[in-house]
């Protein structure tokens, strides 16, 4: 039996539109199962619970640095440094996305609940503290994430101890001086004193919830009754 090109075709269309449908829905299988996974991966961090997350270690040059420590134990280190008047809750709203690291979130020196000492905070002293807390942690190698203050200390420990880092992720950053001595924020944050006064009108202008972009309210206020 012969049978006409355009016969053919009509013939196996319905068979030919099935297929396609087959793959459709096992795209959107596929895709809504990635989409269901993705969702629990990132199921977002109790900002209440946060403190309590905390754990605290001894450096060998005697200060005590408070650390939260999340992700998978068995993943690739990942050290994340926060920026000025912050704490390790700043990367508190990135940590779901970031589960497939071992995430080593410090407060850093003179901020969260770290000790504060009368000296030093240059960027060399903040990496010292990076690469000390790395040690205390058994960790010889790590990427480093940083944020403002964090990307100025992250870029510190890379030139000092380029052994150490694996690679650098820097946000808000400079290599530069960043401040002008003769600014108003530089005159701010050398007035602050413990306890800070959530008035003032620098913590007021620095606030996450006065930025120009949007922040999770449940986090801003955390940040501010901490």
């Amino acid at each position: 039996m012969i049978v006409s090109p355009s016969h053919d075709r009509l013939a196996s269309a319905p068979g030919a539109v099935m297929n396609r449908v087959r793959i459709a829905f096992a795209i959107l299988a596929v895709t809504l199962g990635s989409l269901a996974s993705a969702s629990a991966r990132a199921a977002p961090i109790d900002q209440a619970s946060w403190t309590s997350l905390k754990k605290q270690v001894r450096l060998p040059n005697g200060l005590q640095l408070n650390y939260v420590e999340l992700g998978d134990q068995k993943g690739e280190p990942l050290l994340l440094l926060h920026g000025y008047t912050d704490s390790s809750r700043s990367w508190s709203l990135m940590v779901p996305h970031l589960s497939r690291y071992r995430l080593l979130i410090p407060d850093q020196r003179g901020h969260g609940g770290s000790d504060a000492p009368q000296c030093c905070y240059g960027s060399t002293q903040f990496a010292d503290d990076a690469r000390l807390f790395l040690d205390a942690l058994g960790i010889e190698r790590a990427a480093v994430a940083g944020h403002s203050l964090g990307s100025m200390v992250a870029i510190s420990l890379a030139a000092d101890h380029p052994e150490r880092v694996s690679r650098i992720i820097l946000i808000g950053s400079t290599a530069l001086v960043p401040v002008d001595r003769s600014a108003w924020l530089y005159e701010s944050a050398l007035a602050l004193r413990a306890p800070l006064d959530p008035s003032s009108q620098f913590l007021r202008e620095w606030h996450p919830s006065n930025q120009p972009t949007p922040v999770d309210p449940v986090f801003a206020k955390a940040v501010e009754e901490e």
